[in-house]
């Protein structure tokens, strides 16, 4: 009985999968204030374009909801020219001071882990408070 061919196979794949989802998977995810208390904006960076469009999963207890956005190239000032790609969702139509337990951002295949924000109040955009940060 050989294990060769087998162990061949499972080499391959975990370096495809390091190789492509390594470079596709979401980094530096951030969450920012909309234009008004019913928006909130979600950024995040990879090394090499996806396919599709960025899209990030949310909603108030499950990732039932879905918003799409746009990507765009971005080569860093330093001597390598090294490039990424910012990826950036707006997300809609959200509940003023509303706890949302689940987001995650996708890139083609490979998203990231489920993380959570709590939007801010109409009262704390008057008041100028900026946003308030909660246990999840």
């Amino acid at each position: 009985m050989s294990f060769k061919p087998h162990f061949l196979f499972i080499l391959s794949t975990l370096w495809f999968s390091s190789t492509v989802f390594g470079t596709e998977r979401p980094q530096q995810v951030h969450i920012s204030l909309g234009a008004d208390p019913t928006e909130m904006v979600v950024t995040w960076v990879t090394e090499h374009h996806i396919s599709g469009k960025p899209c990030v999963e949310y909603g108030e207890t499950d990732l039932s909801m879905k918003a799409f956005g746009k990507s765009y190239r971005f080569i860093d000032g330093g001597p390598e020219k090294r490039h990424f790609f910012n990826h950036r969702v707006r997300v809609k139509d959200l509940k003023a001071g509303h706890k949302y337990r689940n987001y995650r951002v996708h890139s083609c295949a490979v998203h990231s882990q489920a993380l959570y924000f709590q939007n801010i109040t109409a009262e704390a955009t008057r008041d100028g408070v900026l946003c308030s940060r909660s246990p999840h």
